[in-house]
């Protein structure tokens, strides 16, 4: 998770060697994100994930709330049976722009809440419970994203 005053990513030079996945929530006011050169309107209280080979930047970064994994950590394909994202969230081609719902916002943010926990708790099972809540993040913005947007 990030919630840094700066947040990039430039993914064909400073940061080609760092393949991370993210998932980035604007829980601030309308911003522009600018993916690979092409500036997004971000919506509050939106969502976008973003493959591991994007350029990214946010006009007010410090509104944004990430998680970001790379393969090594959770692979999204070998484990696409658990979480069945590949092809929705990940891999569309386009910009996936999920709003939530009051309901879905508070369940985030629950989530949230809960990872930033387990973040803090050091113990011997701590990564196996950060994998746990990735997939339910995971499972959750697909199911919801699905829904939302009557995707079959």
């Amino acid at each position: 998770m990030s919630e840094q005053e700066r947040f990039d990513r430039f993914y064909y030079s400073r940061d080609k060697d760092k393949k991370y996945f993210t998932i980035a929530w604007n829980k601030g006011d309308q911003q522009t994100i600018t993916i690979d050169g092409t500036a997004h309107d971000f919506m509050p209280n939106t969502i976008i994930p973003l493959m591991f080979d994007q350029s990214f930047s946010f006009e007010r970064p410090l509104d944004v709330t990430a998680w970001q994994f790379n393969r090594e950590f959770y692979c999204i394909i070998d484990h696409d049976a658990e979480v069945s994202c590949v092809g929705f969230l990940f891999c569309m081609g386009d910009e996936l722009f999920i709003k939530l719902d009051d309901s879905a916002q508070y369940k985030l943010g629950l989530l949230l809440n809960i990872f930033i926990e387990e973040l803090n708790t050091r113990d011997s099972i701590q990564i196996e419970m950060i994998v746990i809540l990735l997939k339910r993040l995971i499972i959750f913005l697909t199911q919801f994203g699905k829904t939302s947007l009557s995707w079959h």
